[in-house]
């Protein structure tokens, strides 16, 4: 599997925020980010990605996260990032032992409707789900270009592919 590193540019000053390592859409996505992140794309209106190094292998994207977020910082760069960088744990897989106490100890909560509402309060001005420019298009298609997609994922976007268009049938008729 292929690796890259990458920055996040604030889009008002067009400085770096953040520095990650990722592969597939990961440089792109806004799940999973912390409160600090979050903070810095609202204040901004947003954020732009930068592929700093492409093609590589994890080992190596762990080193280069590194030494990338220590010679911004070198610089005086706010970064927001809450580690040094380098600790990954891609492909990190549960044991079913795991999976079985993270089950017992969710099964049967539920969360109020003031928890539901802080969380709601909490995501306000945070553009989860906002459409991605025709620049982030063109950096995820280099990203993506020459990987070639497993059997199950092709099938799972041939199905998605026909739900949609069956979709978009209905809701025109």
């Amino acid at each position: 599997m292929s690796y890259y590193i990458y920055e996040h540019l604030r889009n008002d000053t067009k400085m770096p925020f953040y520095i990650g390592k990722g592969n597939g859409k990961r440089a792109f996505a806004t799940i999973n980010r912390n409160v600090l992140w979050h903070k810095i794309i609202s204040e901004s209106n947003g954020f732009s990605v930068n592929i700093l190094i492409d093609e590589i292998d994890e080992e190596f994207a762990l080193l280069a996260e590194r030494e990338a977020i220590d010679v911004y910082k070198k610089r005086n760069i706010f970064l927001v990032n809450l580690t040094s960088g380098g600790q990954g744990v891609s492909g990190l897989k549960h044991s079913e032992q795991t999976k079985l106490k993270f089950s017992k100890i969710h099964k049967g909560k539920t969360v109020s409707f003031e928890v539901r509402k802080k969380i709601s309060e909490g995501m306000k001005g945070i553009n989860v789900g906002r459409p991605i420019s025709d620049v982030q298009k063109k950096q995820i298609s280099k990203t993506l270009t020459g990987r070639k997609a497993s059997l199950e994922s092709i099938e799972k976007m041939r199905i998605s592919q026909k739900l949609r268009r069956l979709k978009e049938k209905t809701e025109n008729a």
